[in-house]
């Protein structure tokens, strides 16, 4: 088994920077044009989006652990902006799961690779997350940020079961249409990692 070198490290730190910028932009898009629906919308986009830079990654450094750590600037983002914590689980989380889904399990299809990808782009979910299993509590948290009422209300007006299930569905084609485009320009411009290179890593 390979492990990440310090060269590594320093290529997936560029690319974490890289894909936070590029967060950063579409979050800005999201509330300019929606200003309250933008917030929930964003993993979506985010997964839409950000394909290229998660899979030139993948062929830059195809090692596990190194889908986690392209996630830790926007975990620690996360942290130090007051956050709640389900906010960081489900970041690293999910990033954790990608990184163990394509390095370490034995299913073998071409695809393996996108379906990590989808469930990297669930970890945008964290911030999210609270208004439906800590509503009280993420109430208090906007309230004691200086948020007004009639803000509060404009957002909770999305917090309903059917609106989760949407945005988990939302979620899920962003990171396909956002994956296989991804995978496309990457392999077009830089070649591509297949299954078997990254199998190799732990011959």
């Amino acid at each position: 088994m390979k492990h990440l070198t310090t060269k590594d490290l320093m290529t997936a730190g560029i690319f974490s920077a890289l894909y936070f910028l590029a967060i950063g932009l579409v979050t800005f898009i999201c509330m300019f044009t929606l200003p309250v629906l933008g917030n929930f919308l964003l993993p979506a986009v985010a997964a839409l989006t950000t394909g290229s830079i998660y899979f030139l990654l993948l062929k830059q450094v195809p090692k596990f652990g190194a889908i986690t750590i392209f996630s830790l600037v926007m975990g620690t983002f996360l942290l130090l902006s007051g956050h709640f914590p389900l906010a960081i689980i489900a970041n690293l989380g999910f990033s954790g799961l990608a990184d163990w889904f394509t390095y370490r399990t034995t299913f073998q299809t071409k695809h393996k690779s996108l379906l990590g990808y989808i469930l990297f782009s669930y970890g945008l979910t964290g911030p999210l997350l609270p208004l439906w299993f800590m509503k009280q509590q993420y109430i208090d948290n906007l309230t004691s940020r200086g948020k007004t009422a009639t803000y509060i209300s404009g957002m909770f007006q999305y917090v309903t079961p059917t609106f989760f299930i949407l945005l988990m569905f939302f979620i899920l084609i962003g990171a396909i249409l956002g994956g296989i485009y991804g995978q496309k320009l990457v392999a077009k411009h830089f070649g591509q990692t297949s299954s078997k290179q990254i199998s190799d890593l732990y011959d």
